[in-house]
């Protein structure tokens, strides 16, 4: 999916889209931009539905990779359950965000921080568990010029960034992947 602070502006002010100071996914081409500005109408014309089947299709033009489904993240790494925790991870909620990734959360957006608490509220994990898979894993992906791909985006969410950069997968993250693809592939 798009950059998450992309969505927020999408559903306030078709205006700061247009003349957005961050970089975001529509500084990547003017079709981009064209497309962003499209589900930008479909989204006030046909509400949400809308708006998140079309930013999957934005996404595969942003990035060059599929959007993951962020449905099955929940279903692998909670059974959906908000108020989920592993103690050893200490990854909390639905997608079992990490304090890592929390942190990470809280340097881009300072305007919009949370607290651990805040990451048993379905909302607020999903949003950061979303920016985090499909916008922030992609770019460092491209830093340290490992292609983006589903199984990538997925190695590094569940294992780590440096497992993708050391091209390293654990049993642990093979499963996962495994059945990342299994899910999809029955929905």
């Amino acid at each position: 999916m798009i950059d998450y602070s992309l969505h927020m502006t999408i559903q306030n002010d078709t205006y700061n889209i247009q003349n957005s100071s961050k970089p975001s996914a529509l500084n990547q081409s003017p079709a981009t931009r064209q497309a962003v500005l499209c589900v930008v109408s479909l989204t006030r014309v046909l509400g949400v539905m809308a708006f998140l089947l079309a930013t999957l299709f934005v996404s595969k033009m942003c990035y060059g990779s599929e959007a993951i489904d962020m449905r099955v993240i929940a279903q692998i790494e909670s059974s959906g359950n908000p108020l989920a925790y592993n103690y050893r991870s200490m990854a909390a909620g639905t997608f079992q965000v990490t304090p890592v990734c929390l942190k990470e959360w809280n340097n881009f957006y300072p305007k919009e921080k949370y607290s651990f608490k805040d990451l048993f509220k379905p909302n607020i994990n999903w949003k950061i568990a979303d920016w985090y898979m499909n916008n922030r894993i992609p770019k460092m992906l491209n830093y340290f010029h490992v292609e983006d791909s589903v199984n990538e985006r997925l190695r590094a969410y569940n294992c780590g960034i440096k497992c993708s950069v050391d091209d390293r997968t654990p049993q642990e993250t093979q499963r996962y992947i495994e059945k990342y693809h299994e899910k999809t592939r029955d929905n």
